[in-house]
Parts: structure tokens; C-alpha cells; sequence
């Protein structure tokens, strides 16, 4: 008997999440840019200031993107008119900050942030220190689902699996986070430092799956 199998592997993996990644987004304005841009430079001063008294590398508070832009307000004049008026430059700066699976640290990170002269909108997740480790163990998973898969089909009909053929694989990039949500709101300066008595807490799992086709021959 000769042919071919055609089978499709799911690798599925559920981790621990190991990593806690901080996104931090920073404005300042003035109608003067030269000024906004000092606004700006004085608001990252103090924020790695803050951070480096819970232990932490400032230079660890890396850019993640940074723009400028103009903004206007509508102004009514004595006829009823209105007509944009130019208000200011806006400095938008946006961080990252990452750090290893702590959540007493996390509250000592947030109480350090809202006592610093800043007011950055934040947001919490959790993810991996290694995704690429994480990315080997799925394809890993999928292959070995595919030839469990194969080779039961293949004994069921009386054959056998020959050779590997082929392997069809379209690049898959998993989204390792946990869906676990640290939601603040606005009250991270009213807190203040009682941010840094955060209650102990345990992220869910990051469960991701990716799939491939394997092609055997059968004999």
C-alpha cells in the first residue's frame, strides 16, 4: 500500500507568566515647544528618579515611541463663528518598563510612580521573559500531536507511516499575554502610596496554541 497522510498538529502550551511590563504614556503642552519639550524632559527625570528608590534600574524606563503634535480649540468670535484657534504642542512619550514576577514590587513600582511629579496613563500586563522558548515548545507540541494523530489514522487503515514529505507552516505570532487585567482607573494618584501594600495576587495562565500541516508517506 503507498500514499499519503495529511494531518494537521495543534500545539497548545499554558504557562505561568513571568514577567510584569509596565506601559506608561506621558503629555505635556505648552505654546511655546521649546518649552513642552523641557515639560517633557523634567516629567522622565522624575519618574526615573521615583523608580530608582524601589530597586529598580531607571535605565530600565526604555521609549517606546515618542511624537509631537499641534493641537487647536474651536473659538466662537462675535459674529457666532468659530474657527480654530492653535492652543499648543503636545509631547506624547511612551514608555515601557519590565520586571521579573513580583507583585509587592509592582505596588512599590506604582506608589513610587504616583508620587513622582507625573501623571502618566498606565496599564499592567503580564507576559514571559522567554516567548522564544515558549514559541519552540508550541511547534514542538504541534509535531508531536501530528504524528499521534498520523499514526493512529495510518494503523487503523493497516498502514504504516513512511517518511516525512512535507511541512506547511504559516508564521504565527501567539500573543503572550495573560488575560489577567490590572485595572487602576485614575486612582493611582489618590492612592498614593498606598499602592505600595498591593495584595498579593496570582496571574491566569498564558494558553496559546498554534497548528502545521504535516505530509507523510504511507506504506
Amino acid at each position: 500500500m503507498s500514499g499519503r497522510i495529511s494531518v494537521k498538529g495543534e500545539g497548545k502550551v499554558s504557562l505561568s507568566p513571568d514577567q510584569i511590563i509596565i506601559d506608561l504614556t506621558l503629555q505635556s503642552k505648552d505654546k511655546d515647544y521649546s518649552r513642552a519639550a523641557e515639560l517633557a524632559e523634567k516629567q522622565i527625570g522624575s519618574l526615573r528618579e521615583a523608580l530608582s528608590r524601589t530597586g529598580l534600574d531607571s535605565d530600565d524606563l526604555r521609549t517606546s515611541a515618542f511624537n509631537v503634535r499641534t493641537e487647536y480649540e474651536g473659538v466662537q468670535d462675535e459674529n457666532g463663528t468659530y474657527r480654530n484657534v492653535f492652543s499648543g504642542y503636545v509631547c506624547i512619550h511612551q514608555l515601557k518598563l519590565s520586571f521579573p514576577m513580583d507583585t509587592g514590587k509592582l505596588g512599590e513600582v506604582l506608589s513610587a510612580v504616583s508620587s513622582s511629579d507625573t501623571q502618566p496613563e498606565l496599564n499592567v500586563s503580564f507576559t514571559l521573559s522567554d516567548p522564544e522558548a515558549a514559541k519552540e515548545e508550541l511547534l514542538r507540541s504541534a509535531a508531536e500531536n501530528a504524528g499521534k494523530k498520523a499514526g493512529i489514522l495510518a494503523a487503523a487503515s493497516g498502514a504504516s507511516l513512511g517518511k516525512l514529505i512535507e511541512i506547511r507552516y504559516n508564521v504565527n505570532e501567539p500573543d503572550f499575554i495573560s488575560p489577567t487585567s490590572y485595572e487602576m482607573n485614575d486612582c493611582l494618584r489618590a492612592c498614593g502610596t498606598g499602592f505600595s501594600k498591593s495584595i498579593s495576587f496570582r496571574p491566569e495562565n498564558i494558553s496559546v496554541s498554534d497548528t502545521a500541516v504535516f505530509i507523510w508517506e504511507l506504506i
